[in-house]
């Protein structure tokens, strides 16, 4: 992963918005961190609902979530 990582920032400099799924610590974090640093880019970090009932429906709320953020930011 970390190496997919690298090379999707290296073939796309310019992203104006990703979204990604990571542990809260590890080589994908320091990656992103790194990466928004060196950028000048903003991380909004979020979480998944925690319930492993209903998944998919509380994913489909998470995704829902995300979108109306980056409109309300008008990223896009």
């Amino acid at each position: 992963m970390n190496k997919d990582l690298n090379i999707l920032y290296k073939k796309y400099p310019n992203i104006d918005l990703f979204f990604g799924a990571s542990r809260t610590k590890g080589k994908t974090v320091e990656i992103h961190n790194n990466m928004a640093k060196k950028n000048k880019h903003n991380i909004i970090w979020t979480s998944t609902y925690n319930n492993k009932e209903n998944l998919i429906l509380l994913n489909k709320f998470k995704a829902k979530e995300l979108y109306n953020l980056v409109q309300e930011m008008k990223i896009i």
